[in-house]
């Protein structure tokens, strides 16, 4: 199994890269190595759209494909996602983040591309999702299944300080 990790680009063209990459892709990068889940870590915030639909075409029997993003970038976010599905149809579609995690309901339900939503602290839910072993009891995970839409409560870390460092590669 493969997973490419994507932070959207911002929109912004920039000639830096993110000094601090997203955190939260950093824990689930970091579930990912623990778990020897092999996985791309592609930090394109600071990238043009079009520079970031390049990044894609050099990807490969990617499996799951899981995009942070927030309300400001969710325009670049649906056209990468419909990018995705259109060059890699067999693979899955997972969102999280800030946004995502407000607004999964409206996110799945408009945008048919998306799999999965995954909800506050995703280091459990996304070894759930890519083992198969999710069902509507699950915190933290929404996703549409035979036409019904399923959600539940945001799930939460117990105990950050038994967290690995989150990972960048």
């Amino acid at each position: 199994m493969k997973v490419a990790l994507i932070n959207v680009p911002y929109g912004i063209k920039s000639y830096k890269t993110s000094e601090v990459p997203p955190l939260g892709l950093g824990f689930i990068a970091r579930t990912l190595e623990n778990n020897n889940v092999d996985y791309e870590f592609l930090d394109l915030g600071y990238k043009t759209l079009e520079e970031s639909v390049d990044v894609f075409k050099n990807l490969f029997n990617i499996d799951f494909f899981g995009f942070s993003f927030y309300q400001e970038n969710l325009e670049n976010a649906i056209k990468l996602i419909r990018f995705v599905k259109q060059h890699f149809p067999n693979s899955k579609i997972i969102i999280g983040g800030a946004f995502p995690t407000l607004a999964h309901s409206e996110l799945i339900k408009e945008f048919h591309e998306i799999d999965f939503v995954v909800r506050g602290d995703g280091e459990k839910a996304i070894l759930k999702i890519f083992d198969g072993t999710y069902s509507n009891s699950d915190n933290g995970i929404s996703y549409r299944g035979d036409n019904i839409f399923f959600s539940n409560k945001v799930n939460r870390l117990d105990n950050l300080d038994f967290s690995a460092p989150p990972a960048y590669r």
